[in-house]
């Protein structure tokens, strides 16, 4: 946990930036955030555009 923590560790200064009425009330420190982070369920969405199909042989 504590690898993948440290990975994603900028989350916390974007929640912060983004939802600061959220940090104010509820984590106001780099240490609840640990707390906070280890409890939340991350969902990720990617949009992604295959440019080329195929293998290309030079």
């Amino acid at each position: 946990m504590s690898h993948f923590f440290k990975s994603v560790r900028g989350l916390g200064g974007r929640v912060r930036a983004f939802y600061p009425k959220y940090w104010d009330e509820n984590v106001k420190t780099d240490e609840k955030w640990a707390e906070v982070y280890k409890k939340m369920t991350i969902k990720v969405n990617v949009k992604y555009r295959i440019k080329h199909a195929g293998m290309q042989w030079e």
